[in-house]
């Protein structure tokens, strides 16, 4: 998960052991994380790798935008392919009853609801 426990923001996946370091110590890696946006339905054909910590970490981070990294219990648009329709965000939230229990669904933006935010 892109963010601790938390898969409302994306998933994380880590490759490591590559070439070894400039600096001679360690070897290089590499962090893909693909987030959760709403509207990419398409997989972009470039994204920017970015030295994550410093010019000596040999850390890398490429971050994709995509509704690929949203949560699967969150509706799609049919028609669109967008989570929420667009007019909200999937989400965590705690629900208290005699427990405690984690629910994932569309928190809608103020102005729509339903499950999907499409009313």
């Amino acid at each position: 998960l892109y963010h601790g426990s938390d898969n409302e923001f994306g998933l994380s996946v880590t490759y490591t052991g590559g070439n070894t370091c400039d600096n001679g110590e360690g070897s290089r890696s590499l962090q893909v994380n693909v987030l959760c946006d709403n509207t990419q339905i398409e997989i972009p054909e470039y994204s920017v790798v970015t030295e994550a910590l410093s010019d000596e970490s040999c850390t890398y981070e490429l971050n994709i935008n995509s509704v690929y990294g949203c949560p699967l219990e969150c509706p799609r648009n049919e028609e669109t392919g967008e989570v929420c329709s667009n007019h909200g965000k999937c989400s965590t939230t705690s629900v208290l009853s005699n427990t405690q229990v984690d629910v994932i669904g569309c928190i809608c933006d103020s102005e729509w609801d339903g499950d999907s935010c499409s009313e």
